[in-house]
């Protein structure tokens, strides 16, 4: 059995030494998992790895999972244990993309805001069918930072983990 700990923001070299970490091993991978969150498109490569290898992943969780992190965690393949204590903050993705002084955005403006709405639109799709409440939903739906405590946590990770990813 492999144990990491991953206390670290989401990014390109975060992710890539974790998938590294847990591929150099033959045998499966517990990991003690907390992050404030970070690159959205990085916590989507992961949770697309989980789906693609082989290996036994089981995150466990500490503290604090929040944002893209917390995407991460909840759809990810993996087994998944929530320690106690631990609670869970998700939100809406955004880009900084600064229009004001633009009088009609660019192409690739149009193109990133359609995407950020596309992935939004996925995103809530996702939170309905692991059974995020309606007042969670509604707040999410508004941009808002919806806090889970842990027993909301444990209650959506087990209905998560039948989740298939799309």
């Amino acid at each position: 059995m492999k144990y990491i700990v991953f206390d670290n923001e989401i990014n390109s070299a975060t992710i890539s030494e974790l998938i590294n970490e847990i591929v150099e091993k033959d045998d499966d991978c517990i990991v003690y998992f907390q992050s404030n969150g970070g690159e959205v498109h990085m916590s989507q490569y992961f949770i697309d790895f989980t789906f693609r290898h082989e290996k036994t992943i089981t995150l466990i969780s500490s503290w604090q999972i929040q944002s893209s992190a917390f995407d991460l965690f909840m759809f990810s393949k993996t087994k998944k244990i929530i320690m106690s204590g631990c609670y869970g903050m998700t939100h809406c993705a955004s880009r900084d993309i600064n229009t004001s002084n633009i009088k009609k955005p660019s192409k690739e403006d149009t193109i990133l805001s359609n995407d950020l709405n596309s992935f939004n639109d996925k995103m809530v799709s996702q939170y309905k069918k692991i059974g995020l409440s309606k007042k969670h939903m509604a707040d999410y739906c508004l941009g808002e930072d919806v806090f889970l405590d842990n027993d909301e946590m444990i209650d959506i990770a087990s209905k998560a983990e039948k989740l298939v990813w799309s």
